[in-house]
């Protein structure tokens, strides 16, 4: 039986960011449903756009932490390891947004150019 696996790692430039959740979005094909006026039925699909990958993560904030840093983040290399031990990799990344300080957390999200999957052990 196959094992569920998370992301148990994020690294920016090699570097292991103090993550505590992170959602990874492939990118890839995006279409959206087209439906009916009267009942509701889908009567097709749009157009075909290519959405960016993307990494939305939630890290620990620390008293050396730079928002603006963050903020800065262009060119990046992106790396997720799951506890199976593939590896996703996002290129070329950037910041798109730095959300909110909370509790001791803040969200950074990123888009990226280029995304590879790597086979795990």
């Amino acid at each position: 039986m196959a094992k569920i696996t998370k992301i148990s790692s994020v690294y920016l430039d090699g570097q292991r960011l103090p993550a505590k959740e992170a959602k990874l979005k492939f990118g890839g094909s995006k279409r959206e449903a087209v439906k009916g006026m009267a009942d509701g039925e889908i009567l097709g699909h749009t157009a075909s756009e290519t959405a960016a990958p993307s990494l939305e993560v939630t890290l620990a904030h620390t008293d050396d932490m730079s928002v603006a840093d963050y903020q800065a983040i262009e060119d990046a290399t992106l790396t997720c390891v799951t506890s199976g031990g593939k590896t996703y990799v996002l290129g070329e990344a950037y910041c798109v947004e730095t959300g909110e300080l909370s509790n001791g957390d803040v969200s950074v999200t990123f888009e990226a150019l280029r995304f590879t999957e790597q086979k795990g052990a």
